[in-house]
């Protein structure tokens, strides 16, 4: 008798663990069904996972950006759970069902328009988390009450807006447990624009020799920090140039090799590589050069161009550099500093269904690590080759994006955001990915 008790003893502990193995299996089942908030960037990226596996090994830098923790074994009785703060714990296998609903996941356009600002929205539908019940969705701008809007909306345009401000738009949503956390996101509108109008002299007639100047209100440059900081480029901005001229602004405090601009192709067939203190060789591998000296290579199989001084610490210079399949020339605040022969042209290269395989940016060399440090401004891409005189006269005056031969224009006058938007209709936006935006280190222009 006491053996057939010990039995039946056995026989429910393996029923109940077995129980519990089963609904612990079902829940992890359920879990992986229905992953949540996994994301990617174009910038290197790190990645948020919401339900990691780990077999046989160990991982001690993963991050989950829902700060929540779900135990279940069984069925707890207990209150419901509260989102107090953004972090949340859930007990019981109907836990997530027994909360305020998870915040709406909120992207505002970040310079995207110049009149207005893009608020798009879409409600989380956990299917094991807690419902949104609720008919409405309040939209809040800067902490003031703006609007409310039914739960199967998801955008909002905003055109009560103006250049120079940052607006941070929250949403909430709602059910019979209360409130969601605020989703939100920031936005504003391009601050470059163009200024038109009709100017007379006092005896309305014209007056030869004068130049008409307007002192910005706004303005920025960006800074590279020299180990990180970059901007990536789609493969088509900056490609198939038999000639051309690229010109922008610096600011160095000191002397770094770094790189301006270049195109990477798979390891070693670089092209367009403008760079300082170091160059291009005819390999397209990277080589040490004169400290603070200015190199351009067009593509492999030529020796690099480069000037015959190096710029100046602590002040704003422009530098121009024209090219073409027979020379370069390279000028600086509009003086020629170096004339070399070569073809020096901008091959056809790019790959728009790889990003691995062609890389584009400005402030390093993909693979190279060659990463630029101090302020740029001002960054024009021409596709022919700009007169000294031209470069002279335009230098220090902002271009209106539609000018005759200028397929890109980075201002970088966006001061805020993740991205600097190209005023020319080609539209080719830049990733940022680490540089900071200065209104106190700008070039002089007007």
């Amino acid at each position: 008798m006491k053996n057939k008790n010990k039995f039946l003893q056995r026989m429910n502990a393996r029923i109940l663990f077995g129980s519990l193995q089963c609904c612990i299996v079902f829940f992890l089942v359920l879990t992986f069904l229905f992953p949540r908030n996994s994301t990617a960037q174009l910038c290197d990226p790190k990645f948020s996972v919401s339900n990691p596996t780990i077999s046989n090994g160990g991982e001690s830098k993963m991050l989950n950006d829902e700060y929540q923790l779900a135990l279940t074994v069984g069925q707890f009785v207990a209150d419901s759970a509260r989102n107090g703060t953004s972090k949340s714990i859930a007990y019981g296998f109907w836990g997530f069902m027994r909360a305020e609903p998870q915040p709406p996941n909120v992207r505002a356009s970040d310079g995207d328009f110049v009149d207005h600002i893009e608020v798009v929205f879409e409600i989380v539908r956990d299917p094991i988390g807690p419902p949104v019940t609720g008919e409405t969705i309040n939209l809040y701008r800067n902490d003031v009450f703006l609007a409310t809007l039914p739960v199967t909306q998801t955008g909002y345009s905003d055109y009560n807006t103006q250049a120079g401000y940052l607006y941070n738009y929250e949403l909430v949503v709602t059910n019979r447990y209360g409130e969601s956390r605020r989703g939100n996101d920031v936005g504003f509108v391009n601050p470059n624009g163009i200024v038109t109008g009709r100017i007379q002299t006092s005896i309305l007639k014209p007056v030869d020799e004068v130049e008409v100047r307007l002192s910005p209100t706004l303005g920025y440059s960006l800074g590279f920090n020299g180990t990180s900081d970059r901007i990536v480029l789609t493969d088509s901005a900056y490609n198939n140039l038999s000639s051309g001229t690229i010109e922008l602004w610096v600011y160095l405090s000191e002397y770094q090799s770094g790189t301006l601009i270049a195109k990477q192709h798979n390891g070693g067939n670089a092209s367009g590589v403008l760079s300082l203190g170091s160059y291009a060789d005819e390999n397209g591998e990277l080589q040490p050069g004169n400290e603070g000296f200015l190199y351009f290579h067009g593509h492999s199989g030529v020796p690099a161009a480069s000037t015959v001084s190096n710029l100046k610490l602590n002040k704003w210079q422009h530098i121009a550099v024209t090219f073409s399949s027979s020379e370069c020339r390279f000028y600086i605040n509009g003086g020629l500093n170096n004339v070399m022969s070569g073809d020096y042209s901008i091959p056809n290269d790019v790959r728009p269904l790889d990003q691995t395989i062609v890389r584009t940016n400005i402030g390093n060399w993909e693979g190279k690590n060659n990463y630029f440090k101090g302020n740029m401004d001002d960054f024009r891409l021409w596709n022919y080759i700009r007169p000294q005189k031209t470069i002279q006269q335009n230098m220090k005056r902002t271009m209106g994006g539609d000018e005759g031969g200028l397929v890109a224009y980075w201002k970088f006058d966006e001061g805020s955001g993740a991205k600097v938007y190209d005023l020319t209709l080609n539209r080719n936006k830049g990733e940022i990915c680490g540089g900071t935006f200065s209104s106190l280190f700008k070039a002089p222009i007007y």
